[in-house]
C-alpha cells in the first residue's frame, strides 16, 4: 500500500488489489529518511543534487511547495543572479534530472528495502513521499 504527500497536503493512494488506505508518512519520518539519504555515498558524491533534494523536501514539508519554481531553485539553490533565464541556463533541469536518476539508482539498490521513498515526478519540482514495502 502507498500513500503520497505532495503539494502540502496528504493524498492517499489505493492499491489496485486492496481497498485499504495506508497512513501517509509523517513529516518526522520524511525528515529521518532525508537524513538517511544525506548519508548515502551516491548523493554525497553530488553536493549540488543533495542541496537540491534538501531544499525541495524542506519547502514541501513547510507547506511551500507551490512557491517552488525554476527561478527560485536557480536563485536559492544554485546562486544564480536575479536575471536568471532558464532558456539560456538549463542548470535547474540538468540537476533535477541527475537527482531523479540518483534517487532511482538508490532505491533500486541500497534503498530497495527502505520503508519510505522520496520521488520527484517528471514535470514537477515537488517531491512526493511514499510509504513503501518490499512487496510494492
Amino acid at each position: 500500500m502507498e500513500s503520497i504527500i505532495g503539494w502540502h497536503r496528504l493524498i492517499p493512494r489505493r492499491h489496485a488489489d486492496s481497498g485499504n488506505l495506508n497512513v501517509s508518512p509523517s513529516p518526522a519520518e520524511v525528515a529521518r529518511h532525508l537524513e538517511l539519504l544525506q548519508a548515502c555515498a551516491e548523493l554525497q558524491a553530488c553536493p549540488a543534487e543533495l542541496a537540491l533534494l534538501n531544499y525541495l523536501v524542506d519547502r514541501t514539508l513547510a507547506g511551500n511547495a507551490r512557491q517552488i519554481s525554476a527561478y527560485t531553485l536557480a536563485a536559492e539553490v544554485f546562486d544564480r543572479r536575479s536575471d536568471y533565464d532558464p532558456q539560456t541556463d538549463p542548470i535547474v533541469g540538468i540537476r533535477l534530472d541527475r537527482l531523479r536518476r540518483s534517487l532511482d539508482r538508490y532505491y533500486r539498490n541500497a534503498g530497495q528495502n527502505d520503508p519510505l521513498r522520496i520521488d520527484i515526478p517528471q514535470g514537477t519540482f515537488v517531491p512526493i513521499f511514499t510509504n513503501h514495502s518490499p512487496s510494492d
